[in-house]
């Protein structure tokens, strides 16, 4: 804090002190401030010039701040501790529960309530009017607010113990095994998983602090357990490796873990988008696709060309006199009259003796002569009909 903020500050706590009209206060505020000083024989005056040395030496201590706040927390809970003592209760404001209680997802957790109703009972609120503001902010419609303004018995302790129940709360050991089965989940960034597993700490912490609570877990063990999980839950190999490092740390606090990972993450997410960027081609690339392209459209032209070629020697007849090459069998369509005057396409005659009462298979001629030449074969350069 510079001299200017750190003048006015003092002027602020400086207005407080002197609108201070409890006595008692400003004899509490002389004795820790100067212990040597007998407060008790010391009227108004004089106790506000004691108080008022002390504003002097602050200018030169190296721990200025620190006292300057601590003595502002002193007449902060003097006033408090006043008002509640000897201001009457239709003269203060209502006690007002900020949240409301019985929705589940959305409404007031069960930490922000507890923590609510200590605050109200460390400023003097009576445990009436903590009843009451707690009744006042549960969902209108809910059961569980019939339930407790029909209680007539209805103490603090009893209703922070039915407020409990009603939020279904886990046991110091429900929420310390969660804690150590904790890992990240592929929605959630390292980020939100390290805000879940501090949070998860805090859990497990004030659960342990609570009367009814079963088994107590040293605070030690619970930091301990939370860095073991953060150091072995982290999804990404490289985040958890540079991550180490700093949960290795004896003492290290939420702030260093909070900054550090938010460092490592970006610099991880810097380092994977320079990797899966595309690299431009150079000359040299661009004129070999190039040449690749060519190369290819030319030989797709020279298989059609003979694809085609193929087709076109498949269906050529093969002349007179002539047998194909190769396995390829021409086949001649007609007998040998048909296909001396040229009528093939008319041909019903038998291709072996020109008969027209059967084909070729069933030919007895094609039999005989096969016996008589004693080679079993018929007329050269005629196919099986």
């Amino acid at each position: 804090m510079d001299d200017n903020s750190f003048a006015e500050a003092v002027l602020a706590v400086k207005a407080r002190l002197y609108g201070t009209t409890d006595l008692a206060v400003l004899r509490k505020v002389a004795t820790r401030v100067a212990p040597l000083c007998d407060a008790a024989t010391l009227d108004r005056p004089r106790l506000v010039g004691v108080v008022d040395d002390c504003f002097e030496e602050l200018s030169d201590a190296e721990d200025r701040d620190s006292r300057l706040d601590q003595l502002e927390r002193w007449l902060t809970a003097g006033r408090e501790g006043y008002v509640a003592q000897h201001v009457p209760a239709i003269w203060r404001k209502d006690l007002k529960i900020t949240g409301q209680i019985g929705d589940l997802k959305s409404g007031l957790s069960f930490v922000s309530y507890l923590r609510q109703v200590d605050t109200a009972v460390a400023k003097g609120h009576s445990d009436t009017e903590i009843v009451e503001a707690v009744l006042r902010a549960i969902q209108p419609g809910n059961r569980l607010k019939s339930y407790l303004e029909g209680r007539d018995d209805l103490d603090l302790a009893t209703l922070n113990t039915l407020i409990r129940s009603y939020y279904r709360e886990k046991s110091p050991t429900e929420l310390y095994q969660q804690l150590c089965n904790l890992s990240q989940t592929s929605e959630e960034t390292a980020q939100d998983f390290l805000i879940r597993a501090l949070d998860l700490r805090q859990q497990v912490l004030f659960a342990s602090k609570q009367k009814d609570a079963g088994m107590k877990y040293d605070p030690e063990l619970v930091k301990s357990m939370t860095i073991r999980s953060l150091s072995t839950g982290l999804r990404e190999d490289s985040v958890r490796y540079e991550f180490q490092t700093t949960l290795a740390k004896r003492g290290v606090s939420d702030e260093e873990l909070l900054q550090t990972l938010n460092l490592i993450c970006a610099l991880d997410n810097e380092r994977k988008t320079k990797i899966e960027r595309p690299r431009q081609p150079n000359v040299h690339q661009i004129e070999y696709e190039q040449k690749s392209k060519g190369n290819k459209s030319e030989m797709e032209e020279l298989r059609a060309e003979i694809a085609s070629l193929r087709r076109h020697f498949d269906n050529t007849t093969v002349k007179d006199g002539k047998q194909p090459t190769g396995d390829r069998v021409r086949r001649r369509q007609g007998c040998k009259k048909c296909v001396d005057t040229g009528n093939t396409e008319k041909c019903d005659h038998c291709f072996q003796c020109g008969a027209s009462d059967h084909w070729q298979r069933g030919c007895r001629a094609k039999k005989l002569t096969g016996s008589a030449s004693g080679n079993g074969k018929g007329s050269p350069g005629v196919e099986a009909q």
